[in-house]
């Protein structure tokens, strides 16, 4: 039947994609950091500033595991944290310049990816794909979407 094996296709590419992800970021930055380039690439765009807390509730990790990946970070000189002037309980997390052009360097892997990904398909190819996989997600929702966990920090 097509649509199991459009299924299995997608749900192999998803798993070779982690499986390449996992070993590049274990190779490139010799760390147990789960989420690094994540966490780097979700203060870059929500920042600056962001609290400790709202980076947590963006990266979908425990307050305490991301202050262990911050610690690493901080000790590498990506990222800094400082108590907030007005709330001294708040620490606000922030790129430093070395964290900033790792993050531009991720986003030029990331589209050098996607770019090698793609290589060879059909612009109409890619404008179906992108509707099949956009009703996909739409039918998800209207039928399983309330049976779903909210996101933590979503409602």
């Amino acid at each position: 039947m097509e649509s199991i094996k459009l299924i299995d296709h997608w749900w192999g590419l998803r798993m070779r994609i982690g499986r390449l992800m996992r070993a590049h970021t274990s190779k490139q930055h010799r760390t147990a950091i789960r989420g690094r380039d994540r966490i780097i690439g979700i203060i870059a765009h929500d920042g600056p500033d962001l609290s400790q807390r709202q980076l947590a509730d963006r990266v979908h990790m425990k307050p305490g595991s991301l202050t262990e990946a911050l610690g690493h970070l901080e000790d590498e000189g990506y990222v800094t944290r400082t108590r907030d002037e007005k709330d001294r309980r708040i620490l606000r997390v922030n790129l430093t310049a070395k964290g900033k052009q790792q993050n531009a360097q991720n986003l030029k892997n990331q589209r050098q990816f996607v770019e090698n990904l793609l290589a060879g398909i059909d612009p109409a190819d890619l404008a179906a794909t992108n509707r099949v996989l956009t009703q996909m997600i739409d039918n998800f929702d209207r039928n399983y979407g309330e049976a779903t966990p909210p996101k933590k920090g979503e409602k």
